[in-house]
């Protein structure tokens, strides 16, 4: 994660807090540490991404072990990052997973969970969500 995507995660993260702590959170290393810190909360790591991340996560997908899958990269990525990330995001659709790419439906989904756990629905919190919001290219 570059400084600038890294700065704004912080941001985007510490101003999402109380949502965002609600919730089983799973991310791959660096945005793990990054998470954990801001958040204050353990945050699941999965390894980088061509070393079983991806893979791990996929799983997770298909085992319904993710309920919201937030992937909000970077756009000019490389060939596998952007292929990785699209599979996962077909996966997670197929799967009738919520996926957010971006800050907008991110804020959507979570304000939406936020309803979801108040005293009056009948829905259970809390929920397992994915965040990714790299910016690196993957293919190291």
């Amino acid at each position: 994660v570059d400084d600038e995507r890294r700065n704004k995660l912080i941001e985007w993260s510490y101003f999402n807090k109380a949502l965002l702590r609600q919730h089983h959170i799973i991310a791959n290393d660096e945005i793990a540490l990054i998470l954990t810190g801001t958040l204050t909360v353990p945050v699941t790591s999965l390894p980088h991404g061509n070393f079983g991340g991806y893979r791990q996560l996929a799983t997770m997908i298909e085992n319904n072990e993710i309920d919201v899958l937030i992937c909000m990269a970077a756009a000019g990525k490389g060939t596998n990052f952007r292929t990785n990330i699209g599979d996962l995001v077909i996966l997670a659709t197929e799967n009738n997973i919520m996926v957010a790419s971006n800050e907008a439906t991110a804020k959507v989904i979570l304000d939406m969970l936020d309803m979801q756990q108040a005293p009056h629905s009948s829905v259970p919190g809390p929920q397992r969500v994915h965040l990714d919001f790299s910016n690196q290219n993957f293919n190291r």
